[in-house]
């Protein structure tokens, strides 16, 4: 193995891509630098079949994509349900949800896809009840809040 001599370039033997013509270029770096400006790897094989053209290791690739339609999984709504069960959790209609995205996420598995669907659509409607009482409840707080702070700070006795 050749090590290069601090400050002298080492030279990169590099093969064109071309189809079957091979030139050697020589990419020259320091030491100091991380890597060569530009490098390309031939991929050709070296041996020539009978006919003078270069052989190839493997014959024509042949590739048939069968596509099916897929169908579609259902909606479990796990993730929304956790968000709700957490933050928007207003009469435990964000952990009920829950409950019924848990249950639709395991009829999916058990390859129950009628009653993934159903407990799927009533964990949906469940994150939506909770959702705008959560948002609702969270915009009548703020609002009290501020009617009440401005209430105490002019009733003030200074």
């Amino acid at each position: 193995m050749r090590t290069p001599h601090p400050g002298k370039p080492f030279p990169l033997p590099i093969s064109s891509t071309g189809a079957g013509a091979r030139s050697h270029h020589r990419c020259h770096y320091t030491a100091m630098e991380s890597s060569p400006q530009s490098v390309s790897i031939n991929m050709q094989p070296y041996s020539k079949n009978t006919a003078g053209s270069p052989a190839t290791a493997f014959g024509p690739t042949v590739t048939t994509y069968v596509q099916q339609n897929p169908d579609p999984s259902p909606q479990d709504f796990v993730l929304w349900s956790l968000f709700n069960t957490m933050f928007c959790n207003v009469f435990c209609l964000g952990f009920i949800a829950l409950a019924f995205s848990v249950k639709a996420r395991d009829r999916k598995i058990a390859q129950d896809p009628a009653s993934a669907v159903a407990f799927g659509k009533t964990a949906r409607s469940l994150n939506i009840a909770a959702l705008c009482l959560g948002v609702i409840t969270i915009i009548i707080g703020i609002v009290l809040l501020v009617i009440t702070s401005r209430t105490i700070i002019v009733d003030r006795p200074y």
